[in-house]
């Protein structure tokens, strides 16, 4: 038992010391500062509803708010990271962000709500792409896969701790105790990124003129030139728009119309945290050779009998079951996304292709939970679930599709990179 306990400890020292302290230190802020937000923001909804005896529409419209507006902000980040660096960008985001939280926690009406939204969605998107290009910065290309994958695990950590405790706390205290820690957790990341992290942006090579902001901004113009780039992001919206479901209005629905209570929510939110912390890196290594575009049929249909199943008789055993379905499709779709944008992306480009893809999330919130709550409001709430597996089944057509016609340039250049699934390896920008 001893030999074991200290091969384990032998093997969490060493890997530790293959990564540069910068990389543990972003690695720390980022738990801390999702942890602070998974407290409350899962639990958004279900805070509307009670404190502002809210229509399940209008909170589709708060949430659609926070999509426009962090569509926004996505689209300045990249922008902004690429320009100005990642660590101006990244405590940017941190502190306004955290900010504007604390307003969805004083608000005293819609109009407050609205508003608090509005910035919580615009500064809430800035930090993201200067993370993920400052984690692909510290890292050379041997180390980010495993990088990446811890970095995974990290986040999806405080997805297991974060609704657990504001799910018992929130409805005994109250939420917005919740948005107040939230905010202070950020501000302290802040700090600690003000003062530990350096700043990681690969020097411009002197040959290069140098770009204005405008310029850095337009150059989004050869992103979308990426037609086999573009159209993977126009197909996974539809994904994104199922997966959207489970921390918009899935809360709401199990606790209005299934009469399941806020804790039992944190639980099924911990269990599909708790997967992928223990099976992602496995399963990302078992996936690491196999085709980018299959892995993402594959994983869409776990989320299409996963979203479904929701709209079947309800228990408590098939609740559960759901939620591990679509853990499985989660821990296959979302890396590979990833891996779609690593090989096509440029190094100096890096943070405009990781903004650009996230305008699949970005779109499908605006979309996804506006219109779940419309369906909620004015017909029967199971077909929530069962347009979920419908928009599900239309994706795996379109992944198909593509497949067809790009799949083998996709697996070559994935077999040249000679990276593992979520590796961040780069190739040119290509028209298909």
């Amino acid at each position: 038992m001893e030999q074991k306990q200290s091969t384990i400890l032998n093997r969490i020292q060493n890997t530790y010391r293959e990564y540069p302290q910068a990389f543990w230190v972003l690695m720390t802020g980022t738990f801390i500062d999702r942890l602070g937000t998974n407290l409350i923001m899962p639990f958004l909804a279900i805070y509307v509803v009670q404190q502002f005896d809210a229509k399940f529409t209008q909170v589709g419209i708060i949430y659609t708010i926070l999509a426009v507006s962090s569509g926004f902000g996505n689209f300045l980040a990249g922008a902004l990271a690429d320009r100005f660096g990642r660590r101006f960008t990244l405590l940017l985001g941190l502190v306004c962000a955290a900010t504007a939280r604390i307003g969805l926690g004083i608000a005293t009406d819609f109009n407050g709500l609205y508003i608090a939204a509005a910035f919580a969605g615009l500064f809430g998107a800035v930090g993201w792409p200067a993370q993920i290009a400052m984690t692909a910065d510290l890292l050379g290309h041997e180390k980010r896969a495993n990088g990446f994958g811890i970095q995974r695990v990290v986040i999806n950590a405080t997805f297991a701790l974060g609704p657990l405790v504001g799910g018992l706390f929130g409805p005994r205290i109250g939420y917005l105790p919740l948005f107040i820690l939230d905010a202070l957790t950020s501000y302290f990341v802040a700090f600690i990124v003000f003062s530990k992290l350096p700043e990681t942006q690969p020097n411009q090579q002197k040959d290069m003129p140098t770009e204005n902001f405008a310029q850095t901004l337009a150059g989004y113009g050869k992103v979308f030139q990426d037609r086999t780039f573009t159209a993977f992001i126009f197909i996974s919206i539809l994904t994104v728009m199922a997966y959207m479901q489970m921390s918009t209005t899935l809360s709401v629905y199990l606790v209005k119309f299934q009469h399941m209570s806020e804790s039992f929510f944190g639980a099924l939110v911990t269990l599909n945290a708790l997967m992928v912390v223990f099976l992602q890196i496995p399963l990302t290594r078992w996936i690491s050779k196999r085709s980018l575009l299959l892995i993402m049929i594959g994983g869409t249909a776990f989320y299409l009998v996963g979203f479904g199943s929701y709209g079947l008789t309800p228990s408590i055993p098939l609740f559960v079951t759901a939620m591990v379905l679509i853990s499985v499709g989660e821990m296959l779709v979302i890396p590979t996304s990833q891996a779609v944008t690593a090989l096509l992306a440029p190094p100096d480009m890096r943070a405009r292709y990781v903004a650009t893809e996230r305008f699949n999330w970005i779109i499908a919130q605006s979309l996804g939970p506006l219109a779940a709550s419309v369906i909620m409001d004015r017909f029967d709430p199971r077909w929530v679930w069962f347009g979920c597996s419908i928009v599900c089944a239309i994706s795996m057509i379109g992944f198909y599709a593509l497949y067809l016609r790009v799949g083998e340039r996709l697996n070559a250049k994935q077999e040249a990179a000679s990276q593992p699934l979520i590796s961040t390896q780069t190739a040119p920008v290509e028209n298909t």
